[in-house]
């Protein structure tokens, strides 16, 4: 019987690591098409290519949205990076291509919210309470100390 349960959560979890591995390498590869397509904008770029552009990457931060909620609380660390540095990437494409050359002041509209909403901190948070960085660790860590010292103190402890 103990066989069976370690079989059965041994399944749940390769199962669980899988999807992970298939949804951050589908967003991956998203994110890269759109970093290809911001690296190909100049001055003879038309407004169908840039409405195209940002509808991907609508639909590639929606997607990373999307995994954030599933993947939150099991393996943000790892899901932190791998989005940090593509969106950092499609970030860089975008401020190197030649936009400026665009003739259109409404397509340079939508790149530069583009490169506006790539450089937005990403971050995931405790159930959309705290954010999870070194800083809120600090923060629990010096009140579990405390609460630990003064109950020691009340209670007659060193």
């Amino acid at each position: 019987m103990m066989f069976l349960w370690q079989f059965f959560a041994a399944t749940m979890i390769a199962g669980f690591d899988s999807f992970f591995i298939l949804v951050t390498f589908h967003c991956v590869a998203k994110m890269s098409v759109c970093c290809s397509k911001a690296s190909r904008i100049d001055g003879k770029t038309d407004e169908n290519f840039i409405s195209d552009l940002v509808e991907k990457h609508l639909r590639v931060m929606e997607m990373i949205r999307m995994s954030a909620r599933i993947f939150n609380q099991t393996c943000f660390h790892q899901l932190f990076t791998t989005f940090g540095v593509i969106c950092e990437k499609f970030q860089e494409s975008i401020y190197c291509s030649k936009w400026y050359e665009i003739e259109s002041i409404s397509d340079r509209k939508k790149i530069l919210f583009m490169l506006m909403m790539s450089q937005r901190r990403k971050e995931y948070s405790f159930f959309g309470i705290k954010p999870l960085n070194l800083e809120t660790f600090a923060y629990v860590v010096k009140q579990a100390y405390t609460f630990t010292k003064q109950k020691s103190f009340l209670y007659g402890g060193t």
